[in-house]
């Protein structure tokens, strides 16, 4: 890990503590922030690193395939805990997890607009 990043093995990762100095030597070099997660002990990889959303980005949330946009990203909490859009919705990091759900857990925040259907309903 200590040349350039051009590719990240998350199977390399062995602790939490890896992930935090893989995401900093990211941002770095990207100069966005880069964050560490871990997903927890029955997945596998269970370490890697995740680029928040930032303000001004589009942003949709989804479930089960529905994916629906929810205009840009308004703000972002200086933790990186809270994302709100300009609608208004809220999504919140759980844990060290690497997504943002929305208040009462079932839609996930996704990156740019998307406007899908699961056609298996």
């Amino acid at each position: 890990m200590e040349t350039k990043y051009t590719h990240v093995d998350f199977w390399s990762l062995k602790t939490f503590a890896d992930a935090e100095v893989l995401a900093e030597q990211v941002s770095k070099e990207k100069g966005y922030v880069h964050l560490a997660y871990d997903y927890g002990t029955s997945v596998s990889p269970r370490y890697g690193i995740v680029a928040p959303p930032k303000v001004g980005e589009d942003v949709s949330y989804a479930f089960n395939g529905d994916y629906y946009p929810d205009g840009q990203v308004k703000s972002v909490s200086a933790s990186h805990r809270v994302i709100i859009t300009t609608t208004g919705n809220k999504f919140y990091r759980r844990k060290l997890s690497p997504n943002w759900k929305m208040a009462g857990g079932t839609w996930s925040l996704v990156k740019d607009h998307c406007d899908d259907k699961n056609p298996c309903f």
